[in-house]
């Protein structure tokens, strides 16, 4: 009896290209935000950016590229769109609707591990967030980003910790526009908390780091108690 060998990952991957594929140039709007949708995309060539309005004031939140997926809360829970996704790079891409999620799982393992690794990724994102949000001033926002992503991603160099992200990736993690975030940064430069060598992150001295997100810390109990022992 001949028992029938697993296809190729390459070979499903090429199945799933010609069934769900389809090609996107520059500047499409994928969908915008507050729109009812029934699709989940993943990016198999090209970048897409991920932006969302708050008090009429448009934010970027992430630059997706090749591997990475969104929409999917759409399929799983049938809310409106909670974000606008443009194609910023000519990019092709695998539509997927609930009724085929189920086939794509099935025959792609690796991309039913990743998604719940995914969501498991954006909860934990989310909830950074919240944290980060309760931080009252902009220094002590970046700080606790940084440390964060050091402990989640940091390699060590021999300057340091080198943190794999574009300092413009930074911005849906803090909480802060483009223009606050830009100067907290150039204030770290000069206090030597860290240098941007391409698109990456170098902390000089993680303990320093650390030390200065403290001060801060102190820094806001002691000012909050003289406004009450003046």
């Amino acid at each position: 009896m001949l028992v029938s060998q697993p296809r190729p990952q390459e070979e499903v991957r090429k199945e799933l290209l010609r069934s769900f594929g389809r090609e996107y140039p520059q500047g499409a709007i994928l969908f915008r935000e507050g729109e009812l949708g029934d699709e989940m995309y993943v990016i198999h060539e090209g970048k897409v950016k991920v932006t969302k309005k708050i008090r009429n004031v448009e934010k970027t939140l992430a630059i997706m590229s090749k591997g990475d997926f969104f929409g999917e809360m759409a399929i799983l829970n049938r809310r409106p769109r909670s974000a606008t996704v443009e194609v910023i790079e000519d990019s092709k891409l695998l539509v997927v609707t609930s009724k085929t999620l189920k086939t794509l799982l099935q025959k792609d393992v690796r991309t039913a591990i990743r998604l719940l690794l995914k969501l498991s990724s954006r909860l934990q994102e989310a909830d950074d967030l919240i944290e980060n949000l309760m931080l009252k001033d902009d220094d002590s926002k970046v700080a606790n980003t940084l440390i964060k992503l050091a402990n989640q991603s940091g390699l060590s160099v021999k300057h340091g910790i080198q943190i794999p992200i574009d300092p413009q990736q930074i911005i849906p993690k803090v909480g802060l526009e483009v223009g606050r975030l830009k100067s907290v940064l150039a204030k770290f430069k000069k206090l030597g908390l860290l240098r941007v060598s391409g698109k990456r992150i170098v902390i000089p001295d993680f303990n320093l780091l650390q030390n200065f997100l403290r001060f801060l810390g102190w820094r806001e109990e002691l000012l909050a108690r003289r406004k009450i022992y003046p």
